[in-house]
Order: structure tokens, then sequence, then C-alpha cells
């Protein structure tokens, strides 16, 4: 069995406190995440255009699988 590592990614925008509340939450249960500002950073906003379907509204939260995690297999 293949273990993988997994991202959690918050795209978010300046002044918003929907995304200010959203991160707050990940950072009260202790979830670490990747910010991903579309207001200040051009590639990130057509990444999340192209993610969204066209829909530029935030905040929005993507999980995603990473590289194969190395495991002992004789744990399991």
């Amino acid at each position: 069995m293949q273990a993988y590592a997994m991202k959690t990614v918050i795209y978010t925008r300046t002044e918003c406190p929907w995304c200010e509340s959203l991160k707050k939450l990940c950072q009260d249960i202790g979830m670490p995440f990747e910010e991903r500002n579309v207001s200040t950073n051009a590639a990130y906003l057509m990444e999340f255009k192209e993610r969204m379907w066209g829909s530029t509204t935030t905040p929005a939260l993507f999980f995603e699988w990473g590289s194969p995690v190395p495991h002992d297999e004789s744990a399991f």
C-alpha cells in the first residue's frame, strides 16, 4: 500500500474577512496550509480560475496529493 503526502491549499484575496476566518480555523485546529493570494499573484489567479471553472469566489480550499511518502510496511 502506498501512502501519499497531502497538502492543503487555500486561495484567498486581500482584505477578505471569510478568507481570514478560514485561515484562523485551520490554524486553530492545527491544519497546516499554503495560502495563495489571488489579489497579489497573477499566476495564482489564473490557476485558481482554471481550478474553479472561471469562478473567482474566495476563499477556496483544496487538498492536493503529493509525492509518495516512504513508510515501513511491516508496521501495518
